[in-house]
């Protein structure tokens, strides 16, 4: 079944008598109801890693701002916290990170984030991110994300799990019309 809107590339593979019918490629329709917005935005070191860099609040650091114009993201804050690891319980290094957009504010009504940590350094950490808040503050729309190192939790000679290096969040937001 083919949806209206939709359409489908079907082929005569004749290799062999009497051929065979192959699908090519479909299409599918952009839903009518959805406007997409996506980003690569920079998630900075760690403030305990073996190369620190300390945490701040209200945009102290410019280093980790990402795009230009009124298409630019802000680094308004980051919170480190490191790991710990006892005979009884792990936590993961991780970090609180604000996020504000410098252009129009979205209209945050029925948007949802989607969120996926990058890496595309030689280091080989892996990430997790979770989304805490999606809000209109002061005439910018203000983004937060919790972002945890999972890889390993503790210390491996002078290697820890407080990174040191720059990743990417790759952030697509999504709000539905009606």
């Amino acid at each position: 079944m083919i949806p209206t809107g939709a359409y489908a590339e079907v082929v005569n593979n004749s290799n062999i008598t009497g051929g065979t019918w192959d699908l090519s490629f479909t299409v599918l329709p952009k839903p009518s109801n959805v406007e997409i917005y996506g980003v690569q935005l920079s998630i900075p070191p760690h403030a305990n890693g073996t190369a620190p860099v300390a945490d701040w609040s209200n945009h102290t650091t410019t280093a980790y701002d990402t795009g230009t114009g009124t298409d630019a993201w802000w680094v308004i804050s980051k919170t480190s916290t490191t790991y710990a690891h006892t005979s009884t319980y792990s936590n993961a290094s991780r970090m609180m990170i604000v996020y504000e957009y410098q252009g129009t504010p979205f209209n945050v009504t029925n948007m949802y984030p989607i969120l996926t940590a990058g890496n595309n350094s030689s280091f080989p950490d892996i990430f997790t991110t979770s989304f805490v808040s999606l809000a209109n503050i002061s005439g910018k729309t203000r983004l937060t994300v919790s972002v945890s190192r999972i890889d390993f939790i503790g210390s491996n000679g002078s290697n820890n799990s407080n990174w040191t290096g720059t990743f990417l969040l790759n952030l697509l937001l999504a709000r539905k019309l009606y």
